[in-house]
């Protein structure tokens, strides 16, 4: 065996080892994560749908998101309805969906698992709730409410709007 020429190029396998150790450990990481963000997205929606207490505060959602729908169109209605219980339901339920946005933007719940779960449920919400957001923004510090909520919303609503192009095309030929 030439020992010469294997101690010469031993640094070039060391390093070559090493470089595909790195890859593969990088690969296990990215595999994890992507794991961990689909796991925080089933975990978020078991608790949505399982949860009593979630349960509840979505039915106090339901109840007070029909008593808003009656008020939008006057400001003294508004008005009211800002000083009553279910504006608080109203509230607590696009808090949650805030959550979700804010946890989607920050990488920690894989988007489109919750898109697919999600989706019609937070695009309905935003849209029955529009006029309490505008008017939310208008206040003092709070020019910023339901910011990352607004902004998926966006997001998925060009998604969804996508998707019926591509089905009505697809349907067409």
């Amino acid at each position: 065996m030439d020992w010469d020429w294997l101690a010469a190029h031993a640094p070039i396998a060391t390093a070559s080892v090493a470089l595909i150790a790195s890859i593969v450990a990088m690969r296990a990481i990215r595999v994890q994560r992507s794991i961990a963000k689909n796991r925080a997205a089933v975990d978020f929606f078991i608790k949505t749908e399982m949860d009593q207490p979630m349960l509840t505060a979505h039915a106090k959602y339901e109840a007070a998101a029909l008593v808003l729908a009656t008020h939008t169109g006057n400001s003294a209605l508004m008005a009211r309805f800002e000083a009553s219980d279910e504006y608080s339901h109203v509230r607590s339920y696009l808090n949650i969906h805030e959550l979700l946005a804010v946890g989607i933007r920050k990488d920690v719940i894989d988007e489109d698992v919750a898109y697919h779960f999600w989706a019609d449920t937070l695009i309905r919400h935003c849209n029955e709730c529009e006029l309490l957001i505008k008017r939310l923004r208008q206040r003092p510090d709070h020019g910023a409410a339901y910011l990352e909520l607004t902004s998926l919303n966006g997001r998925w609503k060009a998604r969804v709007e996508e998707w019926k192009r591509n089905n009505r095309a697809v349907k067409m030929s």
